[in-house]
């Protein structure tokens, strides 16, 4: 498998949630990271075989004890240029909902995505979730890939768009889509900016509080300008392609 997966041009098959991390290296993420659920479990199984390379090419990838301790990594990922994965299933979203809240106000540096796996019919989850909803609650566009092409490639698209528009994109998957499967057309794995050999220094003395420290007064000020500023322009990145 790590054979396929390593592969940068051509065309193979996988399954939605190689695609997941295939996605990921092709997007220049650093930080793979999260809690294993259905329908995304198997992302973890592909990146702890997966480990050697991974590391080799410069990549964090580590589960995380819950999914709210999953995001708060992208939080602190985000102190700095650091392109950030967290993988949960929908119930998780909701055990993750105030990390996620307080990093999205804050905004991004390098990029935070979460992908929420969806069980529309209760396969194997214990409720049926859709978590567009609490998207919305927490300002954080969502992103559905239709094709297995789509689902590789948007990943990347959903950093650029986390990145520029300083907001935590949502990236949902359903259970048919993580555990389908089809071909589709490879792209390489661009170095990464940040990773253990490359190392971020980060001066605290340098942060800018009112923008990057969620308190009060700020807190209503950065939360008017997510809704008047940075939501549309993520909805106009995503219109640009």
């Amino acid at each position: 498998m790590s054979d396929r997966m390593l592969l940068e041009h051509g065309t193979n098959v996988y399954t939605g949630c190689e695609l997941l991390v295939k996605g990921a290296l092709e997007g220049r993420a650093s930080l793979l990271t999260g809690y294993p659920g259905s329908p995304i479990a198997e992302v973890f199984d592909v990146v702890e075989r997966l480990g050697p390379a991974l590391k080799e090419h410069g990549v964090v990838a580590q589960l995380a004890n819950n999914e709210a301790l999953g995001a708060a990594r992208l939080n602190g990922a985000q102190m700095g240029p650091v392109r950030a994965i967290a993988f949960m299933k929908s119930v998780g979203v909701h055990v993750a909902a105030d990390a996620i809240a307080i990093g999205n106000i804050a905004g991004t540096q390098g990029g935070a995505v979460i992908v929420m796996g969806e069980d529309p019919h209760s396969d194997s989850t214990q409720v049926p979730v859709d978590s567009r909803y609490i998207a919305q609650h927490l300002f954080v566009p969502t992103i559905e890939p239709s094709t297995f092409q789509e689902i590789k490639d948007w990943v990347g698209v959903a950093l650029d768009i986390s990145s520029e528009a300083s907001l935590y994109v949502g990236y949902i998957i359903t259970t048919h889509q993580a555990d389908g499967g089809g071909v589709v057309e490879l792209r390489p794995h661009p170095p990464l900016t940040v990773s253990p050999e490359k190392p971020l220094t980060i001066d605290p003395d340098q942060i800018a509080l009112d923008d990057r420290i969620v308190l009060p007064p700020d807190t209503a000020r950065l939360e008017r300008d997510m809704a008047a500023r940075r939501l549309p322009m993520a909805v106009d990145l995503a219109r640009k392609g």
